[in-house]
């Protein structure tokens, strides 16, 4: 276990001298007075700090999950009954983590998910490309999904490098993922129309938008947004003839306001 935790020679207590110092670093450099006007420096020192939360998440996940395994191992090899396998080790991942057992239980799971079934996730997460919050809510919004189809999720969103910061990558494609290539791209699409005096790009989709009017429309008042539905009666149109209300039955009038006796 002490090898485990070791790797290449970095001990727990160089890994805590190693963030005592960064800490102190990054604080003294926030405080000195030459510094104080420098606002993009400060900027740049938090995100590197945040980079350095996100990769340390991604070690703490591997190392959850080995220990895991390690633990479970032992146990096997100990001749211990299967159901006892696993009792405690989310609880010494809570601790370890200065978290309840409660929280421990998710952490567990969430390192046995990044390192089975979510590689590129757990890649951005260890490179500081994605924090563990983000990584956290990938795992939770896919657990309804079977492992090969994580998978394909895991690929599709994880698996290209992110854009620059504050950069933004426009799709190559008006269409989005799984929309027919051959039919109108949709209003919310990439498509630019052509400047005044060009033709447009034969290659180019038409743009398209969003509807006036809904022929579904069942209001009685012309849309908002448009002009009146096709359900709704126009100026010309004669109004509809008035139809008589279903006669009623209504109890007498008297004094005690209490329906009238009944008299055989």
């Amino acid at each position: 276990m002490d090898q485990l935790l070791t790797g290449d020679g970095l001990s727990p207590n160089d890994i805590r001298r190693f963030l005592t110092r960064i800490a102190a670093i990054a604080v003294n450099s926030a405080m000195d007075s030459s510094a104080i006007d420098d606002s993009g420096a400060a900027i740049d020192t938090i995100t590197a700090l945040e980079e350095l939360k996100a990769a340390a998440a991604g070690a703490q996940a591997v190392l959850t999950a080995r220990v895991a395994d390690t633990i479970r191992g032992q146990r096997r090899d100990a001749g211990i009954p299967a159901a006892r396998w696993n009792t405690g080790i989310a609880t010494q991942i809570g601790l370890a983590r200065r978290d309840s057992p409660h929280r421990g239980t998710t952490h567990l799971g969430l390192a046995r998910v990044l390192t089975t079934e979510m590689p590129h996730t757990l890649g951005q997460l260890r490179r500081g490309e994605l924090s563990e919050w983000r990584a956290t809510l990938l795992v939770r919004e896919t657990a309804c999904l079977s492992a090969e189809d994580r998978r394909l999720v895991d690929e599709r969103l994880c698996a290209d490098p992110p854009p620059s910061p504050g950069k933004a990558t426009a799709p190559s494609s008006p269409w989005p993922p799984g929309w027919p290539p051959n039919s109108t791209p949709p209003p919310w699409s990439a498509a630019k129309p052509a400047a005044p005096g060009t033709a447009a790009s034969p290659s180019a989709p038409p743009r398209t938008s969003w509807p006036t009017s809904a022929p579904c429309c069942r209001w009685t008042a012309p849309c908002a947004s448009g002009p009146p539905c096709a359900a709704t009666p126009t100026p010309s149109s004669p109004p509809a003839p008035p139809t008589a209300a279903p006669a009623t039955r209504s109890w007498p009038t008297c004094s005690s306001n209490a329906p009238p006796a009944s008299t055989m």
